[in-house]
């Protein structure tokens, strides 16, 4: 197997500064483009020199992955220390945990001193179980199993558990105490109940009423009205609710929200996490949320004030949008890097990502603290914290 080599089409593409080596091979890039919003903590960290990018090239996540690439790329370009230049191979990791495998032993024996990937369930868990993890390694997705790990590997992604934990906490801030849970059938939406339950609860909440939802069925008045034991006929609802969380897509919230309404529930506060976004303005469609709250990364509800999420926008028009989360994932794993070892040490230690604010808890996975926002008009506006 050997390292994907980026060619100049791809540097020229990015334009975005300083100098890179592929490989062994330096590109040069004019330092004039160079964008310079790297937080000021970036100038105290010390990076490493050789960094091995593992990440599949075809597959189901190819297009997943190259949004995680470009967006590691383009913070690498917009970097303070223009005499920083490592040495950056990228792997293909493939589609099976064989192939994870085979490019890590790979990248060590090419002398990487960190390792960044994989980026599938099945490759982190791989990874996490072999004994070949000589170097710090940051994947791109976690373990189910949170005893798996510590060592030199660190876990890191988007996982919705994180918001989950944020939206009980923001509905614990705002003095809500007893919460209803709507929540799609299937694993994902018991993920997120269990994750909100169990915080919600450690903080002195209680969930008192739980309903799913056929996430492909139009028929969402049924479920609103089972979970608040609606009585159309007295035109009433339980009492013993002042806080819904709700797992929901654009399409599914855009319907529940109104049936709330409809079935007297509309003055119950909704929680959601950021699924019930899609990351773009739409006010027309999302007036039909108005009033919910979610949590997300800063670099979607504050990109306004991102330099690079701009350029990322201008110069992938076609994919900025739908994987803007993944661009940001990519920005944030390039970053984390000179922190880890710190991190390690420090608990208490914090680094203001694109993804959130991040951290490390004693299983070695980076936890992401969020900003929450309340749909107005159509549009997210940003929660102040208490």
């Amino acid at each position: 197997m050997q390292p994907i080599l980026v060619i100049a089409k791809y540097i020229s593409f990015l334009l975005l500064g300083a100098a890179l080596v592929f490989a062994g091979r330096a590109f040069a890039i004019n330092p004039d483009d160079v964008v310079t919003a790297i937080p000021e903590q970036a100038r105290l960290a010390e990076p490493p020199a050789n960094i091995a990018l593992l990440l599949p090239s075809g597959g189901p996540f190819a297009k997943t992955a190259a949004a995680v690439r470009d967006g590691f790329f383009a913070a690498y370009y917009q970097r303070l220390n223009k005499l920083y230049q490592p040495t950056i191979r990228l792997y293909d990791a493939g589609v099976q945990p064989a192939a994870v495998l085979a490019a890590y032993r790979q990248a060590l024996a090419e002398g990487a001193n960190v390792v960044i990937g994989p980026l599938d369930k099945d490759g982190v868990k791989a990874l996490a179980r072999s004994a070949d993890l000589a170097v710090p390694t940051l994947t791109l997705n976690y373990t189910e199993d949170e005893n798996i790990g510590a060592g030199n590997l660190f876990q890191f992604g988007l996982a919705p558990e994180d918001e989950a934990r944020a939206v009980a906490e923001r509905a614990w801030q705002d003095g809500r105490r007893q919460a209803a849970v709507l929540i799609p059938a299937g694993e994902w939406g018991t993920r997120l109940f269990n994750t909100f339950k169990a915080r919600f609860e450690e903080l002195g909440g209680s969930v008192v009423a739980q309903q799913t939802y056929d996430p492909a069925s139009s028929d969402f008045a049924t479920p609103v009205r089972t979970l608040f034991n609606i009585s159309s006929k007295e035109r009433r609802r339980r009492q013993d609710v002042d806080a819904l969380f709700l797992a929901a897509f654009p399409r599914q919230a855009r319907q529940i929200r109104p049936q709330l309404n409809f079935n007297f529930a509309g003055d119950v506060p909704v929680y959601a996490t950021s699924h019930v976004y899609t990351g773009r303005i739409d006010k027309n469609a999302d007036a039909d949320v108005n009033d919910v709250q979610f949590c997300d990364m800063p670099w979607v509800l504050e990109e306004g004030q991102q330099a690079l999420s701009r350029t990322i926008a201008q110069r992938w028009p076609q994919s900025a949008d739908q994987f803007k989360r993944l661009y940001a994932l990519g920005v944030d794993a390039y970053n984390l890097l000179p922190y880890l070892s710190r991190m390690r040490a420090d608990p208490s230690e914090r680094m203001a990502g694109e993804t959130g604010n991040l951290s490390l808890d004693k299983g070695q996975r980076i936890r992401r603290g969020l900003v929450c926002a309340r749909f107005v008009d159509g549009e997210p506006r940003i929660i102040a914290q208490p």
